[in-house]
């Protein structure tokens, strides 16, 4: 129950407009914040308080500006006679929370609508900064009703105050396409600012301002400073610039030592990622450039660019193969390739045709940037299982069993990539059907027959397996003897690893004492 309400009962009254309007001059604080709140609630239906309102405008208290600012808002044109003190309230030093003062006075001033037109042009030329900024603010909120400012607001675009342009920039632009031919003659003047701000005024319209093209061009001359090419280039793929010519300014002002340019020309060919077809061409070639610099910057970009860059993912696995031995170099591709997404995979794996398995560990390369794919990558790892070439399909088979019991769905290719003819292929699918979390009672008949294989390669990765499931009490007893007769192997690796899995028995098999005698022996 509000405070008001409490007051209207002991008033034994029903609070109405001229009521609440009186409640304002209470001397309760809280009395007058309720009495502001309720009023706020009745809209239009308030405009009888106005004047109580408007004088509360200037209430010490914080709570009552805000709700009687917000009351007037509501009551909307009816609130005229508001505008002048409005307008003064603009500039916020008395109080506290100056940016949200000032943007709730805007739209106070804003809601009113035509009639606040002609005096928040006025207002443009006050002698206070905070003023000229909350008018402009003003008009801004008023966008395309507040055509007539368009004049007034294209001179404060070389205010001298920073504020003061910066919002006069936004609400030009927010008047939208009618701006636009005050915008391109601004850029034909000699005053600097007035053009960055007009620039920036433009890009921020977008397509509608299209028609500036020919002056915004012309500013990208040696004739501007680094700061306006800067803002031109950012406007120019703001506006739909035809791609074709914009792309090479862009690429051009990608090599600027100038940082704003730089980043301006970054920032432009980011958003042309949807023209990819047209930006990939270029930025590949980059990346045989002699220059490292441009080779980085490019991968960065494709890279940022996401799946709509794969096409370039055949250079810049090309690039990574080329700068291995630099590692700082290779990893801006390699950060390129992760950017662009599990699409890459087939021509990472590609980059596997002269590999050698033994150098398929996680930390090669292909497999960390495969891996950082996670499950994405899965579809193109299984298919991958069937490749003719031997490192991809060892590769396939290692990146599937790093993704654990999220690919259980690929077990069935593994368990065929179990009955390939080479032996690293049958150890890598073997290890990865466990680390899928394959259940031992199928994984049985494959370590079986695996820790009797011809090739030790094989027999390893079945000792290894068997020691991963030691947890498994029916699995260990079913898998003892297998060990047992393990440790007789002429390869070293599985004897060992035999060895370990029966140490961590609890009660190791009788047979196991004399070949491990023999063992220590």
């Amino acid at each position: 129950v509000g405070l008001w309400t409490s007051y209207a009962s002991a008033q034994e009254t029903e609070p109405n407009p001229r009521q609440l309007a009186e409640a304002l001059g209470n001397s309760n604080e809280d009395v007058r914040r309720d009495a502001a709140y309720q009023l706020g609630r009745l809209g239009p239906a308030e405009a009888p308080a106005l004047e109580e309102l408007t004088r509360a405008l200037r209430d010490s208290d914080d709570q009552v500006w805000a709700f009687s600012v917000s009351a007037i808002a509501k009551i909307g044109p009816a609130a005229e006679a508001a505008i002048p003190d409005l307008i003064e309230g603009l500039d916020p030093d008395r109080r506290r929370y100056e940016e949200q003062i000032r943007h709730r006075t805007a739209f106070a001033l804003s809601r009113i609508g035509a009639a606040a037109l002609d005096p928040l042009i006025e207002a443009l030329g006050d002698g206070d900064d905070e003023i000229r900024a909350g008018a402009a603010l003003a008009l801004g909120m008023m966008a395309d009703a507040a055509t007539k400012a368009i004049p007034r607001l294209a001179e404060a675009l070389s205010d001298g105050s920073e504020e003061v342009r910066g919002e006069a920039t936004q609400a030009i632009a927010a008047i939208g396409g009618a701006s636009v031919p005050a915008l391109r003659e601004t850029l034909g003047s000699d005053d600097a600012l007035a053009k960055r701000q007009a620039a920036k005024a433009l890009g921020l319209i977008g397509a509608p301002a299209r028609p500036a093209e020919p002056e915004l061009v012309g500013l990208l001359d040696g004739g501007s400073s680094q700061e306006i090419r800067a803002v031109v280039l950012d406007t120019l793929s703001r506006i739909s610039f035809d791609s074709e010519r914009l792309v090479p300014l862009l690429l051009e002002a990608l090599d600027a030592p100038d940082e704003a340019v730089h980043t301006a020309a970054l920032n432009g060919l980011l958003r042309l990622r949807d023209d990819a077809e047209k930006l990939i061409p270029e930025l590949e070639r980059r990346l045989t450039s002699g220059e490292p610099a441009q080779r980085q910057r490019a991968a960065d970009i494709l890279g940022r660019m996401g799946s709509r860059a794969v096409a370039a993912a055949p250079a810049l696995v090309s690039a990574v193969r080329r700068e291995e031995g630099d590692g700082r170099s290779a990893a801006v591709y390699i950060s390129s390739l992760k950017g662009i997404g599990p699409e890459c995979t087939p021509f990472i794996l590609d980059a596997l045709a002269e590999a050698k398995p033994v150098e398929l560990g996680a930390e090669y390369w292909v497999m960390e940037t495969i891996e950082s794919y996670g499950i994405r990558a899965l579809p193109y790892l299984t298919e991958a299982i069937g490749s003719d070439r031997l490192p991809v399909r060892v590769a396939a088979n290692t990146a599937i069993g790093s993704l654990g019991g999220s690919a259980k769905g690929s077990r069935s290719q593994l368990i065929s990539a179990w009955e390939d003819e080479e032996p690293v292929v049958r150890a890598a699918a073997l290890l990865a059907l466990q680390a899928t979390g394959m259940e031992t009672d199928s994984l049985f008949p494959l370590v079986r027959s695996g820790i009797a294989d011809e090739s030790a390669i094989v027999r390893r990765a079945t000792a290894t397996v068997i020691g991963a499931a030691t947890d498994d009490d029916s699995f260990v007893e079913r898998t003892a003897p297998l060990m047992v007769g393990a440790l007789s192997d002429e390869d070293p690796q599985v004897v060992v690893a035999a060895a370990e899995v029966i140490a961590r028995l609890e009660s190791p098999p009788e047979a196991a004492v004399e070949p491990l005698i023999v063992c220590l022996g």
